[in-house]
């Protein structure tokens, strides 16, 4: 044993002094994923009668109405595609002055009408675009209306956003198809006879804002001990890829995750609604619970200068009015005044497919997973309407990968090491960061230097104790997550952050990394500019930055040949991945290491965020013939020198929220009312019987006015008063003028807790009314 760790710490010795390093490849380009499919594509309807379904929501009346796209010549038995829409009005009316449709009273929702002047909003129709070109490929896809009693109705204590109700929605129309499908019976409803037509153990979905969050619930609600779900099926789902977009998070009393199945979110900077980013939590948790048996790909598509609504056609009204960039290379990808925008579809037509085409249906083609796979370039035409952030990992499953840090041990525990030359590292803890899971921690870096000439601070991620060693036989790739930290990198967790040019003053870092030995040698060393580049937060705020009197960003002005732009404001820490394939470290064959070292020698100063540092092996082989290949985004440099300074390409930007006055508490009412939860539900669901009202219970029940309509969304309609948040509300109708009032539902003994004078704010999405304060005197 002794004689072989001498010969690997000669070898480690030899390549050093050699300076082998491996030959610069061309990064493969992903496959465009979005050509018409061969089978013609046909459409039908259903809709069906609207009652109160036990299985469903036993107190509220919904019904099951969705379209289908299906391959119309295909033979055998066709993978199956559900899309569920978010929160949204369900009535909408014309205005000739205002282009598209103006959906802002949602009547349907309690009635199944709208009032006079306006049409009931087809929220399913919005993903034809998607649905026609899936279906062209074999798949049979399923868009769900669920406009009654779950858009815009009252949530409950457990189910603010009634997230957990759309999971069931979607579950119940899954037991109508599996009906349709083991009988005679759809002919008649929908046209053509459905049965034998549909494969349930392939199975997707997709969800858009709160159906993101309610495709999550479909999927762990079906899962769940003692579920009724699975006896409601002749034939048993076996669910196989959830795709978000701009979804919703921790709207429920359950952490909802996707585990076991191929999982991706699509995030988009500009989002008005969602303006959290709260997708990015669901990755931060699966990437860390390594409790998967079964290997199956995370990844994260964040698009720059993309909105919420526009990626559903019927939703005809921008939620980002204040998105805007300041460099024609880098446009917002929509007009803020338009009913739509097809560049932006154009940015969820290809992860979509190539998501779907690669994860679903007896034979998928992997290679179309390439494009969330950051060691691969994006299709030119992709490429040429935005730039994109992708973090991705192939693997969270415990035996196919060897986690070194995911910065959640004690600093104390010897795991992790750091080098600190005459004070050039410093920072180093390992915190929350802003928009990120609470729960996660991830490690913030800080260098420079400037301090001492040749200072050469590192970080070292250790899988083991010093001395011992690991083998990475069968691993490929060493992975981590980076990001430009924060202004205010010390500060835990909150909303947004503002980009600080001093802290990375080329506008991205560059350091060295190697793989560290049991005894302390090293391999050679790759740069990470080879791989990724990493930027700024981007989303929300954008322009010059000034530094005594120094103009050093965000510069348009004639004259100014190499400004340097960054992000301000509340801006969007999104993490991206890089992936190094460890062949390129020149190891041998049977090598043991200990870790991996980040040493901070090019870049003079910088200050970074950190994330889940690994060894991945691949989930499958690509079926192309070759794997993941280096990036090189950026030409290799020979040069130790730090890299000189570069022109950050500017990012689209959105104003913070403003704070509208005018708002008003109209009445305060202590009332009994028959409040039902989500568990009520289920337990209904599980007895199978005609369900029992809760009895009523004490509540205080607040009415709220305000000068401009609420937008129905995602983001969930939160009253403030003080420091308290109360979420169980809902948006009201006021004739001829839209959705100008709402309620809320308090506890007398919340309500009782609160201080006579408090200030009070409506919170909706990226919508703040001043409520002036609390008079508790108005209680009646």
């Amino acid at each position: 044993m002794q004689r072989t760790t001498q010969r690997l710490v000669r070898l480690f010795i030899i390549i050093i002094s050699l300076g082998l390093t491996s030959a610069p490849a061309l990064a493969q380009v992903a496959p465009d994923p979005t050509g018409r499919g061969p089978y013609v594509v046909a459409t039908a309807e259903y809709k069906l009668p609207a009652r109160r379904d036990v299985l469903v929501a036993p107190f509220t009346v919904t019904e099951l109405w969705a379209r289908i796209w299906r391959p119309a010549d295909a033979a055998g038995t066709r993978p199956i595609i559900v899309m569920l829409h978010g929160n949204h009005s369900t009535c909408g009316r014309i205005d000739p002055a205002v282009p598209g449709r103006i959906d802002d009273d949602s009547t349907y929702t309690d009635t199944g009408r709208c009032p006079e002047g306006y049409i009931v909003v087809p929220n399913h129709e919005g993903y034809a675009y998607l649905a026609e070109r899936l279906a062209s490929w074999g798949y049979f896809v399923v868009s769900i209306n669920a406009n009654r009693g779950v858009n815009a109705a009252w949530g409950d204590d457990e189910d603010f956003g009634l997230n957990l109700r759309r999971g069931r929605l979607i579950l119940r129309h899954l037991v109508q198809l599996d009906r349709w499908n083991t009988s005679n019976s759809s002919e008649k409803i929908l046209g053509f006879n459905l049965r034998g037509k549909l494969d349930f153990s392939q199975i997707g979905l997709f969800g858009h804002s709160r159906g993101g969050e309610g495709i999550r619930a479909a999927l762990n609600q079906y899962r769940d001990l003692g579920s009724i779900w699975p006896s409601q099926f002749r034939n048993k789902p076996r669910f196989r890829a959830l795709f978000e977009l701009a979804p919703v998070d921790g709207q429920t009393n359950r952490v909802l995750d996707a585990e076991g199945v191929a999982w991706n979110v699509l995030l988009p900077t500009c989002d008005g609604d969602v303006s959290d980013l709260q997708g990015q939590r669901v990755f931060d948790r699966m990437i860390t619970a390594r409790t998967e048996k079964a290997p199956a790909p995370k990844s994260m598509f964040t698009v720059e200068g993309t909105n919420h609504n526009f990626y559903n056609t019927e939703w005809q009204q921008s939620d980002s009015q204040d998105c805007y960039s300041t460099d024609p290379d880098q446009p917002v990808v929509f007009d803020p005044n338009a009913a739509g925008s097809e560049p932006q579809r154009v940015t969820a037509l290809y992860p979509v497919t190539a998501f779907f085409r690669a994860h679903l249906g007896g034979s998928p083609a992997a290679v179309f997973g390439n494009l969330f796979n950051p060691a691969y370039r994006m299709p030119g035409k992709l490429a040429r309407v935005t730039r994109f952030r992708r973090t991705y990992t192939d693997n969270v499953a415990r035996a196919g990968s060897i986690v070194l840090d995911d910065f959640n041990r004690p600093l104390g525990s010897g795991e992790t090491g750091r080098g600190n030359e005459s004070g050039a590292l410093k920072y180093f803890a390992q915190s929350a960061i802003p928009e990120h899971e609470p729960t996660a921690q991830f490690g913030v870096v800080g260098w420079d230097t400037t301090v001492l000439k040749g200072a050469m601070p590192f970080y070292q991620a250790n899988a083991t104790a010093p001395g011992t060693g690991l083998s990475i036989d069968g691993y490929d790739t060493l992975e981590f997550r980076i990001g430009l930290a924060c202004k205010n990198f010390a500060e835990n967790g909150g909303f947004g952050c503002e980009a600080d040019p001093a802290l990375n003053p080329s506008g991205t870092t560059d350091f060295s990394i190697a793989i560290a030995s049991p005894d302390g040698f090293f391999s050679q060393p790759v740069r990470l500019s080879r791989y990724a580049r990493p930027l700024a937060p981007v989303g929300l705020g954008y322009g010059p930055i000034i530094i005594g009197t120094k103009r050093v960003a965000g510069s348009i002005l004639p004259g100014d040949s190499n400004p340097v732009d960054f992000p301000q404001g509340n801006g969007h820490p999104v993490l991206e991945t890089v992936r190094i394939p460890l062949a390129d470290f020149g190891l041998p064959r049977g090598s043991r290491v200990r870790g991996a070292r980040l040493t901070f020698n090019r870049a003079a100063i910088g200050t970074i965020y950190l994330g889940n540092v690994r060894f991945t092996r691949a989930f499958a082989a690509n079926d192309d013939g070759g794997g993941p290949i280096p990036g090189p985004f950026l030409a290799p440099e020979t040069s130790a020198s730090p890299p000189q300074q570069q022109r950050t390409a500017p990012v689209a930007r959105m104003a913070a929220p403003k704070l509208l006055s005018g708002g008003q508490v109209t009445r305060i009412l202590r009332e009994r009312r028959a409040v039902v939860t989500a568990s009520q539900a289920i337990s209904s669901a599980k007895m199978a019987a005609p369900p029992v009202w809760p009895s009523p219970r004490e509540v205080i029940t607040v009415a709220i006015n305000v000068p401009q309509p609420l937008v129905i969304g995602g983001a969930l309609l939160t009253l403030r008063i003080g420091d308290e948040r109360f979420r169980l509300g809902q948006a009201v109708s006021v004739p001829t003028q839209g959705m100008k009032a709402a309620r809320f539902i308090l506890t007398p003994a919340a309500f009782a807790a609160l201080q006579q004078g408090a200030p009070m704010v409506l919170e909706n999405g990226n919508q703040r009314f001043d409520l002036g304060t609390l008079d508790k005197t108005m209680l009646r």
